[in-house]
């Protein structure tokens, strides 16, 4: 008995998170035009940056911005998991168990950073005192260099003909890593001088 195909699922499930990450990003930027088109609308603008301690302008910030940037973020671990084993096995043949296992594996690692935080807010624990590693700048780093690396074998894997009946779920990917870089640049150019 073979075991139950679950990519189609999955890759649809990705599709839509995808969707809405472009319209929450899409209306935030329209709620911000004003100030986007013309940042010395904001008093005491400084630098490059449009919103630089100003973020309560930001209409729609985190819903529009930050809440959709950390779901590319989780999207992106997802993924490079994926390519990995692709590049191993060429399928995705998962039972309905494993793939649980796997995403809240993944959930878990994403958002240890903020476990351990209410950790330590409500029990006063405080696990950083046992732990040498900064979790949320090991995180953030580890996802630059999955960006780059999911962007660019996306964009080998698309060529290689023994992948072409998974070239949608590969342009899936190369798109998560082009929206991540384009949430970088954005951030940089709106929060960041």
């Amino acid at each position: 008995m073979t075991k139950p195909d679950h990519s189609k699922t999955i890759n649809q499930l990705i599709f839509i998170a995808l969707l809405v990450v472009c319209s929450a990003f899409g209306l935030f930027i329209i709620l911000n035009w004003k100030y986007i088109s013309n940042p010395f609308l904001i008093p005491n603008y400084r630098g490059n940056s449009i919103f630089e301690y100003q973020e309560d302008l930001a209409k729609f910030r985190y819903w529009g911005f930050f809440y959709p940037w950390n779901v590319l973020g989780f999207l992106i671990y997802l993924q490079t998991f994926m390519v990995t084993y692709f590049l191993i096995k060429k399928n995705l043949n998962f039972s309905t168990l494993q793939w649980i296992i796997i995403i809240f594996s993944l959930i878990f690692i994403y958002t240890s950073p903020e476990i351990l935080d209410f950790l330590s807010n409500t029990i006063g624990f405080n696990p950083y005192n046992y732990i040498d590693l900064n979790l949320h700048r090991t995180i953030s780093n580890v996802l630059m260099i999955l960006v780059v690396i999911l962007f660019f074998v996306s964009i080998w894997m698309i060529f290689l003909k023994s992948f072409r009946h998974y070239r949608k779920f590969l342009a899936i990917t190369l798109f998560t890593a082009i929206m991540n870089i384009i949430f970088i640049f954005a951030f940089m150019e709106l929060f960041f001088d």
